[in-house]
């Protein structure tokens, strides 16, 4: 009998980077339509960095159902966040109860510690400004791009997700430009984005707190990824009082 497997989808590789200094992970390509998304692989677990936003996000969920051949046990959407609430700060790991989008049925999600409220998915990077919307149109304690996606696919083939989000800029941060940079797959165009403010000191502060923030928040969520893991191999990941995926 076929053991199933965990689908772990983030967006960037920066958010999950010290997860693959601890081993040794397997690395195989997985293309789907016209991406080719790398795929890691450790022990029954498969990560997948496909890119920003919600189109990138469903595409990594499907190549990773695909190459599991349909056998999840589960998926973790997991990545950075922005806080909606004064009380969140950087490297504040949450898992919220229910996940929203503007426009979009809201779902649940499946983490047995998923007690930290409503995150929003939002199509866009959201300023200062977005935030205070986003916090009171939803009543939501932060915004990603990604996890309404990966519940959603995940919803729609009775597979249980679990949402693990790193606050990395807090509720009064204007990240830099950094929009302009994300193409057409999601991609973040890191050299083009980094030429781009070599020229332009005014933002130079803010790259420098978005460099040290993120790498704060890549640390604390990896640790929380590392105990989800071992939460998955314990058979205690997933909360069955939650409901089951419809």
């Amino acid at each position: 009998m076929s053991v199933k497997k965990l689908a772990i989808v983030a967006a960037l590789e920066r958010e999950v980077a010290p997860l693959f200094r601890d081993d040794d992970w397997d690395t195989s390509v997985f293309r789907l339509g016209e991406r080719e998304l790398r795929i890691r692989e450790r022990n029954g677990v498969l990560v997948t960095c496909a890119g920003i936003g919600a189109a990138a996000a469903r595409t990594a969920a499907e190549a990773l159902h695909k190459h599991a051949k349909g056998e999840l046990a589960g998926y973790i959407s997991a990545g950075y966040a922005g806080a909606l609430t004064a009380e969140l700060k950087v490297g504040d790991v949450l898992q919220p109860g229910h996940v929203v989008a503007p426009d979009a049925p809201q779902h649940a999600a499946h983490g047995v510690n998923a007690t930290d409220g409503i995150l929003v998915s939002s199509a866009n990077v959201a300023g200062a400004e977005a935030k205070r919307e986003l916090a009171i149109r939803h009543s939501a304690k932060a915004v990603d791009m990604e996890a309404h996606a990966v519940a959603d696919f995940a919803m729609t083939h009775h597979i249980p997700c679990v949402v693990i989000k790193v606050i990395s800029d807090e509720h009064d941060s204007d990240l830099p430009p950094v929009e302009q940079f994300i193409d057409g797959a999601g991609r973040f165009k890191s050299s083009s984005f980094a030429m781009h403010m070599v020229v332009r000191p005014w933002h130079w502060r803010k790259v420098i707190r978005l460099g040290r923030d993120t790498s704060v928040a890549s640390r604390a969520l990896c640790d929380a990824l590392r105990e989800a893991i071992a939460a998955h191999a314990r058979g205690e990941l997933y909360n069955k009082n939650a409901g089951p995926p419809r």
